[in-house]
């Protein structure tokens, strides 16, 4: 069961999580090791708005603490579990996608 203080304390992980990537590319600016020039000044921008986007729309933070005090307490856990609707969606999208794949490849022999 997530308790109050572990649900607080997963929401105050992500908050920091988010301040160190906007601290990060502040730096990166700031010292002009990235300009808009950069090969990699599109990917970063990319990436930055997947993280966000991943942060924002992620598992329910009270969820992902539930799962975290669930494999603390259970060492059979394995070490990537999937948490939240999100995340079984999209790995029942990647599976359908690998079978369909694999199916083709077995009609072109």
């Amino acid at each position: 069961m997530v308790t109050p203080s572990t649900a607080k304390r997963t929401r105050q992980l992500v908050t920091e999580t988010q301040r160190r990537l906007t601290d990060t590319r502040r730096r990166i600016e700031t010292n002009g090791w990235l300009t808009q020039w950069s090969h990699y000044a599109t990917a970063l921008a990319q990436a930055d708005d997947r993280v966000a986007a991943g942060i924002a729309n992620g598992a329910n933070p009270a969820a992902v603490a539930d799962a975290i005090v669930a494999a603390v307490d259970d060492p059979t856990t394995p070490a990537r579990v999937l948490v939240g609707e999100d995340a079984l969606a999209r790995w029942d999208e990647f599976r359908r996608a690998l079978i369909k794949l694999w199916q083709a490849e077995q009609v072109s022999e």
